[in-house]
């Protein structure tokens, strides 16, 4: 069973010298991507376009266009602006649930 800090991950704050340690990422990249994973859990939440598990975000987006739910398009665009094994990006916030 998925823990707590699994489902809801956190990054806390790293301080040295009173300045905030610069982790490779520049503060714009951050926010972009806080920004789409918000989106896509936006998405994953919305039941409009059916259930979400067992599949990735881009099939469960791929079948609700097909079935003409009228899915966002941005969500697509998203998805393949990050690496296919990023799982925080490709799967769905439900992901790491265990079906009982």
């Amino acid at each position: 069973m998925a823990k707590l800090n699994q489902l809801y991950p956190q990054k806390k704050n790293i301080f040295q010298g009173g300045k905030l340690k610069e982790d490779g990422k520049s503060s714009e990249q951050s926010a972009t991507f806080l920004k789409d994973l918000e989106t896509l859990k936006k998405f994953d939440l919305d039941s409009k376009f059916g259930p979400c598990i067992g599949i990735t975000r881009l099939e469960r987006w791929q079948r609700a266009h097909t079935h003409n739910l009228n899915p966002p398009h941005s969500i697509p665009k998203i998805l393949k602006s990050y690496d296919e094994n990023n799982n925080e990006i490709q799967e769905s916030l439900w992901n790491d649930y265990e079906l009982s």
